[in-house]
């Protein structure tokens, strides 16, 4: 599912004229390692996407655990603002606050689909 996405966020790059992504892990206090060197298993992983379409901000984030995910995408997505809860981050806080505030609280799947 994660390929699906990243071929989706290629078609959305093309399509639309500014896009933003950012993408990364989501670990939690307690986390298995792996090899001699003790390499960290996330629990999940993120991307948010920002695009600005004919001067129209929309984002939509995603989170997919580290495990088998059968579906759609769209049944892993979620608001900004939650990713932002989970993982720590600000992500867009480089924009107005009431464009970052709208884009951020809410999902219009319609304007991914």
């Amino acid at each position: 599912i994660w390929l699906t996405l990243e071929e989706r966020a290629r078609y959305w790059a093309r399509k639309d004229t500014n896009i933003f992504i950012v993408c990364g892990p989501i670990m939690d206090s307690t986390y298995d390692t792996i090899g001699k060197n003790g390499v960290a298993i996330p629990k999940a992983f993120f991307k948010v996407i920002c695009k600005k379409y004919k001067g129209n901000y929309t984002a939509i984030g995603f989170i997919f655990p580290n495990e088998s995910c059968a579906g759609d995408i769209f049944d892993y997505a979620y608001t900004i603002d939650h990713i932002e809860e989970i993982t720590g981050h600000d992500f867009f806080y480089i924009l107005a606050d009431e464009i970052e505030n709208k884009i951020e609280s809410t999902i219009t799947l319609k304007d991914w689909s």
